[in-house]
Order: C-alpha cells, then sequence, then structure tokens
C-alpha cells in the first residue's frame, strides 16, 4: 500500500468532500427543482473547488479564473430570478 502524509490526505480529504457533497446536490436539485437552477448548481462546484483550492492548496488565481468565476454566480443569479 502507498503511505501518504496526514498534510496531503487532508486537503484531498476536503477537496473530495465539497465534489461529492456538490454532485449529491445536484442530484437533489433535479429531482427537485427545475433542470436550469440544477445545472447552475453543479457549475457551482466547479466555483467552490477553486476556492477551496486557492485557501486551502495555496493555488494562485488568475484573473480570468476569477472573471469566469463572477460570471458563473452572475447567471446563475439571473436564472433564478428569471425561472
Amino acid at each position: 500500500p502507498i503511505k501518504l502524509p496526514l498534510q496531503t490526505i487532508v486537503p484531498i480529504g476536503l477537496a473530495s468532500v465539497v465534489t461529492i457533497s456538490g454532485t449529491l446536490a445536484y442530484g437533489y436539485a433535479v429531482t427537485v427543482g427545475p433542470y436550469a437552477l440544477a445545472t447552475g448548481l453543479i457549475t457551482s462546484s466547479v466555483v467552490v473547488v477553486l476556492l477551496a483550492s486557492s485557501v486551502f492548496l495555496k493555488e494562485k488565481l488568475a484573473l480570468k479564473q476569477v472573471a469566469l468565476m463572477l460570471t458563473i454566480v452572475a447567471f446563475m443569479i439571473i436564472l433564478r430570478i428569471n425561472s
């Protein structure tokens, strides 16, 4: 078996929890609400993972990434208002 240090396992585990919870929330949203909002929800998991990687793994976000995240959030708000 491969042995990993705890400093490596914790960030990987946190990123996995965020991804799995986003996927579970998407499945729930598809069964309960409109499909367009559910698709926005699964897209927002990308934003959460990028933010988590910048906090936990100290990755730097480029201006283009921040602009795209803000665009995703803006379109989710527009979808919510129009739905």
